[in-house]
């Protein structure tokens, strides 16, 4: 193997190890991005509960209130 072939070898894996390295980083920003999004979804379908709780209550009062006067 002649020295322009290595270089172009050690060139090449350089350049390999440089988009590893970038799409590792891209790949843990994304598995965090996620996480993060599964907590806002678990938050969100939480807040969805307790909002639907308290409706039903109020028509539940309502139906009471509209029997007790009709």
């Amino acid at each position: 193997m002649n020295h322009n072939m290595l270089k172009n070898l050690e060139d090449r894996v350089s350049e390999l190890v440089f988009r590893f390295e970038k799409l590792r980083k891209s790949h843990v920003k994304l598995q965090s991005d996620h996480l993060l999004l599964l907590e806002e979804k678990d938050r969100l379908m939480e807040h969805n509960k307790l909002a639907r709780d308290k409706i039903e209550t109020m028509i539940s009062r309502l139906r009471n209130l509209e029997e007790s006067h009709g």
